[in-house]
């Protein structure tokens, strides 16, 4: 509701939940993994929640759009 209200060149959204997100905002939309509290994790390594994965993919959509608009 608040996008439709203002004018926004560009944005993302990161959530661990995609609900209808993945639907409506295509590539806008970044989810990030989730654990429960019961959970344990079968990788040491794994990641849980915003990673530098997410942070990359993250800035190179804002960025795209940006050249994209400067172009």
């Amino acid at each position: 509701v608040w996008l439709a209200k203002h004018e926004v060149e560009n944005f993302i959204v990161i959530d661990d939940e995609p609900y209808n997100y993945k639907e409506f905002l295509k590539d806008n939309f970044i989810k990030t993994s989730i654990i429960k509290d019961d959970e344990v994790l079968k990788n040491p390594n794994d990641c849980i929640g915003l990673s530098e994965q997410h942070i990359g993919e993250s800035v190179k959509k804002l960025n795209k759009k940006l050249v994209k608009n400067c172009q």
